[in-house]
């Protein structure tokens, strides 16, 4: 059961279902509001991160991404805050 009840779990179960048939394998949420970019690279078959917290914590996470999907990236960078 999530902190959401029933409706919110059902309504995530069909959004994952929804990512799986459009071939997304590993999905995660990453909440962007209280996390900062500091860069964002795209490498062979995936994308390097390096965000950080409010709370001056520091993160690193790497996407695997299709070589075919070039706005991904630019993406990924307007949902988060820019870092300095």
């Amino acid at each position: 059961m999530t902190p959401l009840g029933m409706a919110g779990g059902t309504a995530d179960y069909v959004e994952l279902k929804s990512i799986k048939a459009r071939g997304g394998r590993h999905y995660c949420e990453i909440p962007t509001t209280h996390l900062r970019l500091h860069l964002a690279r795209r490498r062979k078959g995936y994308a390097d991160l390096r965000l950080s917290s409010e709370d001056k914590s520091r993160y690193e996470v790497y996407v695997w991404v299709k070589p075919d999907d070039p706005e991904f990236l630019s993406f990924v960078e307007g949902r988060f805050a820019r870092g300095s």
